[in-house]
This record gives structure tokens, C-alpha cells and sequence, in this order.
């Protein structure tokens, strides 16, 4: 495992996000595919579990069952969350990694990753999510400034090899070394990637509903589900799925340009 690294250069926010850019060209395909897949399952297992919450015996009436087991498979499915959030944290923290060596993301390489840091990494986004949510109900900036310091975790655990115990702490260092200038650029590429995912899947929401009212009629009240239809839920699906990977990318290209920027360029392994 390597030393950690010395960040004493100023955050330089053009080079985090020209560092950003270049791991969604080259890893975007791979990521987004082991993402999507991981993806459809989630969705899969959360239908399956929410028809176990319908009774619709009578087959007019659809009533909602509320009860001690809404709450599992809330928790199950929330679960499914977490961990399809931290499997695209810890691809782009891989992305960035190999970045650093010059290397290129390759299958068994991304496995490999997410085999050693893919637990441990949605456990810290959950923390993370905790902490930010209780800050969040005092006042906004507390919040904000939880998610600012703790931003860097992931990608030091899985760039690093960092232990569990010292992440946060790692983080919250590299965070103040980074400055306002870390701080500026988390929040205005977050605000960015969240407003582009928030129009994107409202445009394809919109188009679906028209093209489902359009093909609604007296006479024919069933609309027909039509390739158009399939390609658009498919592209919503992409969407949601690849939302992890890009809100992963802003913190690693971060984290991976502070070191750079350190000099630091003894990454421990991710493999051995």
C-alpha cells in the first residue's frame, strides 16, 4: 500500500475536469455496460418485490398491502440502490487509478476492483448519505459541506488501497489541501451532471407519454407497446444506471488530479 499522498498543490479545476472528460471517453462503454446489466437486475429483483406488495384479487381493484413486510422490501430495495451507486463509484475510481498508470480499464481488471472495493465503498457512499442526510435536516450547508470534506473516501479507498478506518479522515485532509477550488468544482460539476441527468429523463418521459397518449383512441383504449416505446424505456434505463459512473467520475478525476498535482504517482495496487 502506498504512502498517502502529499497533496500540497493548489486544486487545479481545468485539469480535474479535462482528467474527468478523458475517463468518460475511454471507459464509459465498458462501465456503462457493467452498470446496466447490474442495473436490470436491481430493477428486476425491486418489480418482483413490489408485486409482492399488490393484491389484486378482485381484478378491478389494485390495493397496496402496507405492513411489516413493506418495509423489507423497501429496505431491499434500497439496498439495491446503495449498491448499484457504489459499483459505479468504484469503476470510475478504478477508471482514474489506471488513469494514473497510464492504463487502460479492461474487464477483468473492473472485476477485480469492484471484487475488493465494491462493499466497501457502498458502505462509505452510505455513511456518507447518512451523515449528509442528518446535516441536510439542520440546514442546507451542513449537508453540503458533509458531501465537500467526504467527497474524496471512495476514490482513496479504491485508488489507495486505503483501510476502511482511514478514509474518511483521508478525505476530509485532501478535501481542506484541495481549498475552496476542490469545493467550487464538486459542487458546480454535481449541479451540472444532476441538472443534464434531470433533463434527459424528463425529456424521455415527456416523449413517451405523448407517443402513449398519441396511440390512445375510443376505439382502441390499450395503447400498443411499439419499438419506439422499448427504446425509450431502454434509454431511461441507461440513464439511471449510468447516473452512479458520472457522479463517481467528479470525485476520482478530482482525487486522481490532486495526486498527480502531488507528484504521489506510487498507487498501491489494486490487485495484489
Amino acid at each position: 500500500m502506498s504512502s498517502e499522498p502529499a497533496v500540497g498543490q493548489p486544486f487545479r479545476a481545468r485539469r480535474a475536469i479535462a482528467r474527468g472528460l478523458r475517463l468518460l471517453r475511454r471507459n464509459s462503454l465498458l462501465c456503462g455496460l457493467l452498470l446496466a446489466v447490474t442495473g436490470t437486475l436491481v430493477f428486476a429483483a425491486a418489480g418482483i418485490l413490489t408485486a409482492v406488495l399488490i393484491d389484486a384479487s378482485n381484478g378491478e381493484q389494485v390495493t397496496v398491502v402496507v405492513g411489516p413486510a413493506t418495509a423489507w422490501v423497501v429496505a431491499v430495495i434500497g439496498l439495491g440502490a446503495m449498491l448499484l451507486i457504489g459499483l459505479g463509484h468504484t469503476l470510475a475510481s478504478h477508471a482514474a487509478a489506471q488513469d494514473l498508470r497510464k492504463e487502460r480499464v479492461g474487464m477483468a481488471s473492473a472485476w477485480s476492483a469492484c471484487w475488493r472495493h465494491w462493499l466497501p465503498v457502498t458502505a462509505i457512499l452510505a455513511v456518507v448519505f447518512v451523515l449528509a442526510g442528518v446535516g441536510g435536516i439542520v440546514l442546507v450547508v451542513p449537508g453540503l459541506a458533509v458531501l465537500t470534506v467526504f467527497a474524496l473516501a471512495a476514490p482513496a479507498r479504491v485508488i489507495d488501497g486505503m483501510p476502511l478506518s482511514k478514509t474518511f479522515e483521508h478525505s476530509v485532509r485532501t478535501a481542506a489541501a484541495g481549498g475552496w477550488g476542490l469545493a467550487r468544482y464538486l459542487l458546480a460539476a454535481s449541479v451540472l451532471v444532476f441538472l443534464l441527468l434531470f433533463g434527459a429523463n424528463w425529456a424521455v418521459g415527456e416523449l413517451q407519454t405523448a407517443i402513449l397518449m398519441n396511440q390512445l383512441s375510443a376505439e382502441n383504449p390499450a395503447p400498443r407497446i411499439e419499438a419506439t416505446t422499448i427504446v425509450l424505456m431502454v434509454l431511461q434505463l441507461l440513464l439511471v444506471t449510468f447516473a452512479p459512473f458520472l457522479f463517481g467520475v467528479i470525485s476520482a478525476a478530482a482525487y486522481a488530479e490532486l495526486k498527480a498535482g502531488s507528484g504521489d504517482q506510487a498507487l498501491s495496487s489494486v490487485f495484489d
